[in-house]
C-alpha cells in the first residue's frame, strides 16, 4: 500500500505545492511569474525539509529495504542523484558540491572496477 494513502495529511501538503508551482509556472506575465515560482518552490522546500516528513520517509524506507527490488532500486536512483548532483555543481561553479560528488563518483565507479 502507497505510504500517501496512509498519510492524507502528506499528500494534500505535496499535492498542494506541486499545484501551486504549476500555477506559477503557467502565468504569462515575467515578472509575476518569477515572483510566484520562487514562492512557490519555497514552500516546496520547506515541506521536504520538515523533519517529521524527512522521519516518516526514512521508516517508509527501512520497511520497503527488506525487499531486494526496492533495494536495488533506491541504490539507482541514489547514483542517478550523485550524477545530478555532480553536474549541478560543474554548472553551477560550486566546487564543494562538485568535489562531493565527484567523491561519490569515484566509490561508485571503483566498485564496480571500471577505471
Amino acid at each position: 500500500m502507497c505510504n500517501l494513502r496512509r498519510n492524507p495529511d502528506i499528500k494534500e501538503s505535496c499535492s498542494s505545492a506541486t499545484n501551486q508551482i504549476e500555477d506559477a509556472c503557467k502565468e504569462t506575465d515575467k515578472s509575476q511569474k518569477s515572483k510566484s515560482v520562487h514562492i512557490a518552490n519555497n514552500l516546496l522546500i520547506n515541506l521536504i525539509e520538515d523533519e517529521d516528513l524527512m522521519d516518516r520517509f526514512r521508516l517508509w524506507e527501512a520497511e520497503r529495504s527488506k525487499h531486494a527490488m526496492f533495494r536495488s532500486m533506491m541504490i539507482y536512483l541514489h547514483r542517478v542523484e550523485t550524477v545530478l548532483q555532480f553536474v549541478s555543481g560543474t554548472r553551477n561553479a560550486s566546487l564543494d558540491l562538485h568535489l562531493q560528488a565527484r567523491e561519490e563518483l569515484n566509490k561508485i565507479f571503483f566498485s564496480m572496477d571500471r577505471i
